[in-house]
């Protein structure tokens, strides 16, 4: 499961589209690179990750959204082996997606994706976490709230995964981009991530992973609708993968790292 990359929306005050109306387009620049690290016996080995796109996301009514990929670079690299997909077929390909009165998003229907992103990312929680949760009543400058997020369960029959975030929430203050008048929001969250799957082309053999950490985020988004601007967050996770179904048990310690930014490029009027 792609961790960041995962999201919610503020829509709760967005004007339904009246019949005959243009549903209004937003375009994001999300960037993401991370780094897993486990140390072996032999010393780290570093596995990095690359997410480059641009996202178009359009707001049909109040509680309804659609979206996808009109640019998409994926790449994941360690010390022998380099995939970096071709991603033409996931281009313009529709999620389908519900917010709640808090901006929680769940997507009803998402592409899909091809064969050669199995291994290099998990594109289907995308909006698991992309925007922030709104307050009961609404952004403030000193309002404070907390957030709780159980990610949706893989499509991977063979995988199994869970996450579950809790978001510590402050409106910090107001200022102005580009003009536009905003509030800047801080969430400082605990992750926690298990992880259990089969191994690539080795029969009866299993891995556990299980991490925990702090993400850090600051988030921009417009005083008169809740719009979101910009998001910048980091994260240091650590814990363990254990491997199941071999003579012995082996046990090593793992480490997770990412940054992440998201940036609105268009429609923010």
């Amino acid at each position: 499961m792609k961790i960041a990359g995962f999201t919610l929306v503020a829509v709760a005050s967005f004007p339904l589209v009246a019949v005959g109306q243009e549903a209004e387009v937003s375009r994001y620049h999300e960037r993401t690179d991370g780094v897993v690290t486990i140390h072996s016996p032999n010393g780290p080995v570093p596995v990095t990750s690359e997410h480059d796109a641009t996202i178009a996301v359009e707001f049909v009514s109040a509680d309804s959204m659609h979206a996808w990929y009109e640019t998409l670079e994926i790449a994941s690299v360690s010390p022998v082996a380099e995939a970096r997909p071709e991603t033409t077929g996931a281009l313009n390909q529709l999620f389908v997606l519900r917010s709640d009165s808090r901006g929680h998003v769940s997507a009803l229907s998402t592409p899909a994706f091809p064969d050669s992103f199995d291994g290099v990312t998990d594109l289907t929680g995308q909006f698991f976490d992309f925007f922030p949760s709104r307050p009961a009543g609404g952004y403030d400058v000193g309002v404070t709230w907390t957030d709780t997020l159980v990610a949706p369960a893989s499509d991977n029959p063979d995988e199994d995964v869970s996450l579950t975030k809790i978001s510590e929430y402050v409106v910090e203050g107001r200022s102005t981009a580009n003009g536009v008048p905003t509030f800047l929001i801080r969430a400082d969250a605990r992750l926690e991530v298990r992880a259990e799957g089969a191994l690539p082309n080795q029969p009866g053999l299993r891995v556990i992973t299980t991490m925990e950490g702090l993400e850090t985020n600051e988030f921009i988004v417009a005083q008169a609708n809740g719009r979101m601007l910009l998001r910048t967050r980091s994260a240091e996770l650590s814990g363990r993968m254990e491997y199941i179904g071999m003579p012995q048990a082996v046990v090593l310690d793992v480490s997770r790292s990412y940054e992440n930014e998201i940036r609105l490029v268009e429609g923010g009027d």
